[in-house]
């Protein structure tokens, strides 16, 4: 083993793009587990300590990348090459235990290495540890961060690391990746990059808020980058489906299955505008195919799901946005993050996309552990075997559960089949519930004791029963009390008059937070019934929707062109705080919603007020409706 080395000894040279990135991550959250990258080697047979050290010493030696630390100089992060650094192997022997004990003690040591920081400012960004199992299961454990480091490098020092046991001497390498560091930033300083820059400006322009997908608010107790997954599977006959839309629509199986991805997204967002982000190696040159780093990139792929639009046409723009981005993959992603500045603080990592979508060769992940860590809301690999699909979903735990993870690889699954089987079914007509829950839905009792003739009188009752208790929640973490609802939606209904006649809609342009609810609720206390309309649709079919529908009036936060009467739903101070002197009776309309159109004009559907929960486009059908215990808004 090699004394400690003075990191003065050692040469400075640029960052790259991505290695620039992480260490501002770090900068902001220091301490972060997240950007490891845990994996084991296998040994060859009867490999000891001092064989193991010496091969990983020629591998560090052939490597810059693994004898750099990044230091801060004048605010801006520098690699610092060594010529040398300790290399120091831990040894864990475990041959003593019983089966059973082992394989726990292992799972325990792994992970307790994998979930353990790595400083940037003191080489090498990795540690490495010998574990004996017995016989061929004895490995090299090896951690190391992300920006010495990608998927890529596993394979790659893997490679390297078993050659080095054996006499003859790798080749040298023909650049470093200082040197591509140097080469990336000099094409972008130098302009070679302003086309496809141009491009990006004009993709990403005017981005979208991020997806609310999660039904709800963001955890406090659990930090930002905690995580788990879970594995799925798509069957043969789903991959069978896909290969033949693909050689139908001139593209590959990639574009369907992310088109896919993509109608689901849409509809649980209740968002026409996807971003979704796909890893590419970016490695341009093949003088950087055998060299360890961080070289990955991130291409962003933004497509619009019209509702009205169909599966085979989704299919297109998705081709389309992906081989445009492949044409234009050499701007690195931090800058667009830089040129783009976008300022957002939801989510867990990526400040330009929530959702990342990965077709792998092969899930088996060269012997990587995961470390409980997610670095996006939402991470989906995907890999090709033996003719069918395996999936994995990594989600970060402050936003989703096991569960959640599950009912959405099922509604994948189950969109995915049902687009395949009819691609020129409209997004909106493509299947989002789950078996069983249209009719648990639609025939579950109140979520109270006694009958009520209106979902006002039911109401009433809850504010009564339960005034303190939280009766809706949005993804923004905001929430209003059953007592707090009440006063709010009763000044709304008060501002209403006027404008609220029966059986004669109120539009209702919201996004779905706590003032859809205070909103709905004024609607139906004024006397009226409402029609939701959609933030995502066109002028055009907005108007034709207010002139079909007869609506008196048009209830909103934001700017809205109409002929109506058009009511901010926060004006209204100053108005009384209990209930206007209005009978419902259960025969009046209490709300209005329209088909997609697909097939025609959109058609109006109108429902009495009965105690059925009201219903929103594009809410998979989940109750949004406060009724029983705390409720929160589905994404739309």
């Amino acid at each position: 083993m090699s004394a400690p080395t003075d990191q003065a000894s050692g040469f400075a040279l640029p960052a790259s793009f991505a290695q620039e990135r992480l260490w501002f991550v770090d900068q902001l959250e220091p301490g972060l587990a997240v950007y490891n990258i845990p994996f084991g080697t296998s040994l060859p047979a009867g490999a000891g300590p001092d064989a193991v050290t010496a091969a990983l010493a020629r591998v560090v030696a052939r490597h810059e990348v693994l004898r750099t630390a990044l230091e801060n100089r004048d605010g801006v992060p520098t690699q610092v090459v060594l010529p040398e650094v300790p290399i120091e192997v831990e040894v864990t022997d475990l041959r003593g235990l019983r089966a059973d004990e082992q394989q726990a003690r292992l799972a325990q040591v792994r992970e307790a290495d994998a979930a353990r920081s790595i400083p940037l400012d003191q080489a090498p960004l990795w540690r490495a540890r010998l574990i004996h199992t017995g016989g061929e299961h004895d490995h090299l454990f090896f951690t190391v961060h992300h920006v010495a480091f990608d998927a890529a490098s596993v394979a790659i020092f893997q490679r390297d690391f078993l050659a080095c046991f054996g006499e003859a001497d790798l080749p040298e390498l023909p650049i470093q990746y200082g040197d591509f560091a140097a080469w990336q930033r000099g094409r972008w300083e130098g302009g070679e990059l302003t086309d496809q820059l141009g491009y990006w400006r004009k993709q990403l322009a005017d981005l979208p808020e991020p997806l609310r997908l999660s039904p709800r608010a963001p955890d406090p107790g659990l930090p930002r980058h905690a995580g788990g997954d879970i594995a799925f599977q798509l069957p043969a006959a789903t991959v069978q489906g896909v290969h033949r839309m693909a050689r139908e629509r001139r593209t590959t199986p990639f574009v369907v299955l992310l088109a896919g991805l993509k109608a689901l997204l849409s509809r649980l967002a209740g968002r026409a505008d996807v971003v979704v982000g796909s890893p590419v190696g970016g490695r341009p040159l093949p003088e950087l195919e055998p060299m360890i780093g961080n070289f990955v990139n991130t291409l962003l792929l933004r497509t619009e799901c019209a509702r009205e639009a169909s599966f085979d046409e989704l299919v297109d723009r998705v081709r389309t946005s992906v081989f445009d981005a492949l044409d234009h993959a050499e701007v690195p992603y931090e800058r667009l993050v830089e040129e783009l500045r976008p300022d957002r603080s939801d989510g867990v990592g990526a400040p330009l996309h929530q959702v990342v979508f990965n077709l792998l060769p092969s899930l088996v992940t060269n012997g990587q552990v995961r470390n409980g860590t997610a670095k996006v809301d939402l991470l989906i690999d995907l890999a090709e075997v033996d003719g069918r699909i395996d999936g994995r979903i990594e989600y970060a735990a402050a936003l989703f559960d096991e569960a959640w993870a599950r009912d959405f690889t099922a509604r994948y699954r189950n969109l995915l089949d049902a687009a395949l089987a009819a691609p020129q079914t409209s997004l909106a007509d493509l299947p989002l519930l789950l078996p069983g829950e249209e009719e648990r839905l639609t025939t579950a009792p109140p979520p109270f004791g006694a009958a009520f003739d209106t979902v006002t009188e039911a109401f009433a009752a809850q504010v009564a029963d339960r005034p303190d208790q939280v009766a809706v929640a949005d993804a923004e973490g905001r929430s209003l009390t059953y007592a707090e609802l009440d006063r709010r939606s009763n000044r709304l209904a008060h501002r209403l008059a006027g404008v609220a006649r029966p059986d004669t809609p109120v539009a209702i342009f919201l996004d779905t937070d706590v003032e859809l609810a205070v909103a709905v609720l004024a609607v139906l206390k004024a006397g009226a019934a409402y029609l939701p309309l959609d933030l995502e649709h066109p002028v055009e079919r907005l108007r034709q929707l207010l002139a079909d529908s007869g609506a008196t009036a048009v209830l909103t936060s934001a700017e809205f062109e109409t002929d109506l009467p058009v009511i901010d739903v926060r004006e209204t101070d100053g108005l009384p705080e209990t209930a206007p002197e209005i009978t419902r009776h259960p025969d009046m309309l209490a709300y209005v919603i329209y088909t997609s159109g697909s097939t025609g004009l959109p058609k109006g559907w109108a429902s009495p007020t009965g105690t059925s929960p009201p219903t929103w486009p594009g809410s998979a059908g989940c109750s949004a409706w406060p009724l029983g215990c705390a409720t929160r808004w589905c994404s739309r």
